[in-house]
């Protein structure tokens, strides 16, 4: 995730391999998410909770 964030700084912004690079960091930012989701039990219920109060 690391060397995403810094190859993404490294890329001019809206470029296609910005936005590759934007796509990647969204997709594994999910896959923590459902990971940690999975860790703690949330039900969908709670994990409804989470993800509203992180917009």
């Amino acid at each position: 995730m690391l060397d995403i964030y810094r190859n993404l700084h490294n890329e001019t912004e809206d470029s296609n391999k910005w936005q590759g690079l934007k796509d990647e960091i969204e997709k594994l930012d999910k896959k923590i998410d459902e990971e940690v989701y999975k860790l703690y039990g949330l039900t969908p219920e709670e994990i409804a909770i989470m993800e509203e109060g992180l917009k």
